[in-house]
């Protein structure tokens, strides 16, 4: 299972090309090298009239005979010019259409998801390796804008604070609050009183007559933020609220197809109910 068909396939949202997730590639590669468009220069000039283009019979036997084009497909447009340029041409190649390996063709997606091979990502999240690079939503975006249909996220605990109105108010915290409307930060009487409150709950009453346990009712008073990382390393961290929408953004730019989600959860149950949430 890979990315659109041909008919249907989104060229100016496509990634193409490797290198940094952060570089700016938007389906078209840019920036070639000067010793290769020299002479890619003059293999065109030696093919074009006066007026420095080829023709259409000229550009027909290109897209035909050389490329193998699909005369139905994304470059067909090429195929019914009068004339090209060379930016023009440098354009078609350096876009996803002059990847050595073929556009995805329709397929029968009716067969169970064993069945095909899958674009997958491991660590996705990572933009280097995997002992002291950056977590990025970036990385995401990037492979998702590739065609991936598979990525991983690590999710560990993250800072916890008050919400708004919950919280001791010590002289200290009131200083640095200058609204108390903002979330607080938690001290360590806070994280003392915390625990024993969830021993006394988890003791006396584990579970209220609605059917919430411990974690949901301290979910009302405590806000969590999981974060994404690869555990027991120096890597850097993003948060996991941030992963979400950025997925959530670019899941099927490029592909129509399911997106599997790996999740691999490190995570208190506190935590955990606020990654559902």
């Amino acid at each position: 299972m890979s990315v659109k068909s041909a008919e249907s396939f989104p060229l100016a949202r496509y990634r193409a090309g490797g290198g940094h997730p952060t570089g700016q590639r938007n389906g078209i590669e840019e920036n070639l090298e000067e010793s290769f468009l020299s002479h890619f220069t003059q293999l065109f000039n030696k093919y074009a009239g006066p007026n420095g283009t080829w023709h259409r019979d000229q550009i027909g036997l290109f897209m035909h005979h050389i490329q193998v084009e699909n005369p139905e497909g994304l470059a067909s447009y090429l195929v019914d010019q009068d004339e090209l340029n060379l930016p023009e041409l440098i354009k078609y190649l350096t876009s996803p259409c002059g990847n050595i390996l073929e556009m995805a063709a329709p397929q029968d997606l009716t067969w169970p998801l064993n069945n095909y091979f899958i674009s997958s990502s491991h660590n996705t999240y990572l933009t280097g390796n995997q002992l002291s690079s950056d977590s990025s939503t970036e990385a995401y975006k990037d492979a998702l804008l590739r065609g991936c249909r598979c990525i991983e996220i690590d999710v560990w605990d993250g800072k916890e604070q008050w919400k708004p109105g919950f919280g001791s108010d010590d002289e200290e915290r009131e200083v640095k609050d200058t609204s108390r409307d903002a979330p607080k930060k938690m001290g360590f009487a806070d994280r003392a009183m915390i625990k024993f409150g969830r021993w006394a709950m988890n003791k006396f009453d584990p579970v209220d007559p609605d059917g919430r346990t411990i974690d949901d009712r301290l979910l009302d008073i405590i806000d969590a933020e999981p974060r994404v990382l690869h555990g027991f390393t120096l890597t850097k961290e993003v948060l996991f609220r941030d992963v979400c929408e950025t997925v959530k953004e670019y899941a099927f730019t490029t592909s129509d197809l399911p997106l599997i989600v790996s999740l691999e959860v490190h995570c208190s149950p506190l935590q955990q109910g606020s990654m559902v949430n």
